[in-house]
């Protein structure tokens, strides 16, 4: 008999597909299931990774090699809309600028990389820095 007041593990806004979520990214053998068509309008590398003539546009999963799944489903929430995510802010701290950065220019998310830019500017501006500087935040990272 199971205990009734054993938690089963929360499961995340990309943890299991759906009726638009029908393709899987896996990363360090995390699935991610994605929208295809979602991610195809945001990013020109990703349609033509998903619609191209590559391999990958006949496949219900994609292989990331070299990425952290934390980043990815971090990058995804900005992404996808899911109605259990908030409408979340990039920059909290410098923490994370250079991943989404990385990640917004490596795939041409072009709207991504304006509003961490933008994002980043404001938190130079708020933080008393000088904002026309930024050589501080590129050593940093």
């Amino acid at each position: 008999m199971s205990d009734q007041n054993e938690k089963s593990p929360v499961k995340g806004p990309f943890d299991e597909p759906d009726v638009h979520r029908t393709m899987a990214m896996e990363v360090e053998g995390k699935k991610l299931w994605i929208p295809r068509d979602t991610l195809a309008s945001f990013s020109p590398v990703f349609k033509t990774m998903f619609y191209g003539e590559f391999a990958e546009a006949k496949k219900d999963m994609i292989p990331l090699p070299g990425k952290k799944a934390a980043d990815v489903e971090e990058i995804l929430k900005y992404l996808i809309p899911h109605p259990n995510l908030k409408e979340v802010k990039i920059l909290e701290d410098l923490s994370n600028a250079a991943m989404i950065l990385g990640f917004a220019e490596e795939y041409q998310i072009y709207f991504l990389r304006c509003r961490a830019e933008k994002e980043l500017m404001e938190f130079l501006e708020n933080s008393g820095e000088e904002t026309n500087d930024c050589s501080k935040f590129w050593i940093s990272v």
